[in-house]
């Protein structure tokens, strides 16, 4: 699993919730969390939300998950986030070994096998930004621009291209 944080605010969290009529109570079960659990994210006491919970919270909100999130730079784990997905529900959506995409979120680099993909309904390849936007909800341009930033990211934390054998960087 992805370790970095995604933004979470909990003082966007309790704006939202502020601006509502409905209790804590009201909204801890339009989630289906618990009124403790909300409590928590209210006072950031209990880290990020997972995705799902996030989804459920910002849908209990009539608000967007990225609406609970402050984010500067959209990266590929804001994408998957916003859907809802785990790294690992994110690997199954876009039928990818589970370690390769949490290695494709992390560092912004499309591994071979992810590069590009055969639409028969078109008879044509599609690029990674074009065949996986979908999966994200966003698109092709709004993914292309994640996953540098993602890689950018990568290079500024003081990370490293991986030099796995089978990895091969993009063009």
């Amino acid at each position: 699993m992805t370790r970095t944080t995604y933004g979470f605010s909990p003082s966007l969290l309790r704006d939202l919730c502020s601006a509502t009529d409905a209790t804590v109570a009201d909204l801890a079960d339009a989630a289906r969390i618990s009124t403790g659990e909300l409590r928590c994210h209210l006072a950031g006491e209990c880290g990020e939300p997972a995705p799902e919970v996030l989804l459920r919270l910002a849908s209990a909100l009539s608000a967007l998950p990225r609406q609970l999130c402050s984010v500067t730079d959209e990266r590929l784990i804001h994408l998957r986030v916003w859907t809802g997905r785990s790294t690992d529900a994110m690997a199954r959506a876009l039928r990818l070994p589970p370690h390769l995409y949490t290695l494709t979120e992390d560092t912004g680099y499309i591994g071979c096998s992810a590069r590009v993909r055969y639409r028969r309904s078109t008879a044509r390849w599609l690029t990674w930004q074009d065949w996986a936007a979908p999966y994200f909800g966003v698109t092709s341009e709004r993914l292309a621009s994640a996953t540098e930033t993602t890689r950018s990211h990568w290079h500024t934390v003081g990370h490293h291209r991986p030099t796995l054998p089978w990895w091969s960087p993009p063009d």
